[in-house]
């Protein structure tokens, strides 16, 4: 530390990355092991950055040490007072350097001290350091002549960000800034502009809904209220001319710049009568023909807000029609594809809040039937968009393919939809990844959820079936897909049906064909069982166990884990089975445990579920289980019995 080292060490010593590094994993860790107070932490900081002789670079690291924990290093009023006057004051000593980066990072910190705090900005010493930052910056913004452009373009960036926390503490320096944005032929004008765009915003919102004398603020969770002095400048100013200055300006902008603009000037519209939604006519044909996604998503946020006063029908059918298209561009990302995939299906999802959209054009909805040459992601989205897509499900369009007409005629679009499915399917199948189990286990949760027909339920049992024979490592995904419809669909049959099926699959299998994957299946018949007998059939599963232990013990594979299973297995069962009817099985498999397991943890535990079953009524061995959700719980609960089964 600072403390202890010579002056040209920063505060973090002479293995400054390395502490660095340790600070950003844990700082309360970091501050503990050396023994230091966060409150006279931030002093080290600032004297380093004083320091003339520490090097910029790690001043700009410290600066964002700052940044990163204002509440862990600024917790009261004392020490924000201390660190942003200090921060300040080296600030103005920077003033004609040409250290432009530093002191960008400089009114970066300072800042995020004021905004990221939480600080009651009612008190006057805080309140007063807002407003004396506040009028720096206004300094800098204004001084187009003599300061450099990239500082005046983040001191910019810092005024915006102090106005959208507390709105209309800029628009007393309204005329100035805009004077300033006139002068201005530097690539920063976009800063101006952005800035202007969001005191205009707050402005015309002050004339219609608010009063100037409280503003109240709501950030992180919490609200404040900050008095301002009121101003008559709001009346004084001309919004027209003003939003048509910017509107003019957007063709020299960057696209993010253009985004920021359009979407204040978007309120700004909404709330001044003597401005029309046309003003944003000439700029139709280029967001609507975007794949950038903010300019893009600007279109559809004008769509929603003025509709028919700015869009005709032509317009919004070209808008979806790019939707579509970007969502099929074999060139975007796939993040991209599927953000564009989710925009139109919110949309089939919501027809009746987006009119006049009522269709998609039925010549597109071809396009969103799977191609090879798309991930198992996007496959997944566009199945879901055909699932929820009326045209598709009532067949009020035309395939290009007559085989897929006569398909639809003769099996009905379920089918097609789960004959989309094989795509994904053979990617589970092949191994691939992660990527196409997650996508092929939604699409189907998905595909039920919608149309829970009994068709569906016949085609997902086949599917799972397929897919726990080529590649059992899924039983543990079929378990969690069945406590899902459980859990998300309570109404349904199917779960019960696809435990049936799925106990018949490992029973009717020989046990030498399944021992390398023994313990999914198993995983599977403990959940199975949890189910009522009609479904689960107990002493199927009870008699496949028999034969599981008869075939290992001949192998000698009986290990403490195939043990610890098994005896899951008969808890589940003993907790949710009528004992009476399964008392010999249960008896017979736990007394095979017992005398075949050498491993003493194993033969302890059947030994107690043995006694149980054997010396206690059915209705308390029952109130056991079921108090119990642990086995190490059960055992617990057993162990005074132990003593009642001979050795």
């Amino acid at each position: 530390m600072a403390t202890s080292v010579s002056g040209r060490d920063v505060v973090f010593g002479k293995h400054w990355l390395y502490a660095l590094t340790f600070w950003r994993q844990n700082p309360k860790e970091f501050l503990f092991n050396l023994d230091i107070k966060a409150d006279t932490f931030h002093l080290d900081v600032l004297r380093d950055l004083c320091n003339d002789e520490v090097d910029d670079s790690c001043k700009n690291f410290l600066l964002t040490l700052l940044q990163e924990n204002v509440t862990l290093l600024l917790s009261d009023e004392d020490r924000l007072e201390q660190t942003v006057g200090s921060l300040q004051s080296i600030f103005n000593q920077l003033a004609g350097t040409e250290k432009v980066q530093l002191k960008c990072q400089f009114l970066i910190t300072i800042a995020t001290i004021l905004l990221g705090g939480e600080f009651d900005f009612s008190s006057s010493t805080i309140n007063g350091q807002l407003i004396s930052f506040k009028d720096l910056l206004i300094e800098i913004v204004c001084n187009t002549k003599k300061e450099a452009s990239l500082l005046r373009g983040t001191a910019c960036k810092c005024l915006q960000e102090i106005e959208i926390s507390y709105p209309g503490i800029t628009e007393p320096h309204t005329e100035v800034m805009w004077n300033s944005f006139q002068q201005d032929t530097s690539p920063v004008f976009q800063s101006y502009a952005s800035l202007i765009s969001v005191i205009l915003t707050h402005l015309v919102q002050e004339k219609n809904h608010s009063s100037r004398n409280t503003i109240e603020i709501k950030r992180t969770g919490s609200s404040k209220q900050v008095l301002f002095p009121s101003s008559t400048l709001s009346s004084e100013i001309e919004v027209f001319p003003i939003v048509m200055s910017l509107l003019d300006q957007l063709k020299w902008m960057t696209s993010a710049s253009v985004y920021h603009v359009l979407n204040n000037l978007v309120e700004v519209v909404k709330c001044t009568s003597d401005l029309l939604p046309t003003i944003f006519k000439t700029w139709l044909p280029k967001l609507t023909r975007t794949s950038y996604v903010p300019l893009f998503h600007l279109a559809f946020i004008l769509q929603q807000e003025f509709g028919s006063d700015l869009f005709t029908s032509r317009e919004e059918q070209m808008l979806m029609e790019q939707l579509i298209s970007c969502a099929n561009h074999p060139l975007l990302t796939v993040a991209h594809r599927l953000l564009f995939l989710d925009w139109v299906h919110v949309y089939v999802e919501n027809r009746g809040q987006f009119s006049p959209w009522k269709i998609i054009p039925p010549r597109l909805i071809d396009m969103f039937l799977p191609s090879p040459f798309d991930g198992p992601d996007v496959q997944g989205k566009k199945l879901w968009i055909l699932a929820s897509s009326e045209e598709y499900r009532t067949g009020k369009h035309q395939f290009h393919s007559e085989y897929k007409a006569r398909k639809i005629l003769r099996d009905g679009q379920f089918h097609l939809l789960v004959a989309h499915l094989e795509g994904i399917k053979k990617l589970v199948l092949s191994g691939d990844g992660y990527r196409p189990v997650n996508s092929f286990f939604r699409t189907l949760f998905f595909f039920y959820s919608k149309h829970g027909s009994p068709f569906l339920e016949v085609e997902i049992q086949k599917l799972l079936l397929a897919v726990m024979f080529t590649v059992p490592e899924l039983s543990f995904r079929v378990v969690d897909f069945i406590e899902c419809l459980q859990e998300q669909i309570p109404h349904s049959s199917l779960p019960e049906k696809l435990v049936s099926a799925t106990v018949n699959f490992v029973y009717e299998r020989p046990v030498s064909s399944i021992l390398l994957h023994l313990h999914c299946y198993l995983e599977l018949l403990r959940k199975a069982s949890t189910l009522p007998a009609a479904f689960c059939f107990p002493k199927k599963i009870l008699s496949f166990l028999m034969e599981v232990i008869k075939t290992l013990s001949s192998e000698d594979k009986m290990d403490w884990l195939l043990g610890n299973i098994l005896l899951d297995v008969c808890q589940s069962i003993i907790q949710h089975h009528n004992l009476s009817l399964l008392y010999k099985e249960i008896g017979e498999l736990l007394y095979l445990i017992m005398t075949t397991f050498n491993e003493a943890d194993i033969k302890n535990r059947a030994k107690m579920y043995y006694a149980a079953v054997t010396s206690l009524a059915s209705t308390k061995v029952k109130q056991i289980f079921q108090n119990s959700t642990h086995s190490q719980e059960v055992t617990q609960a057993l162990s005074n019995i132990v003593d009642a089964v001979p050795g």
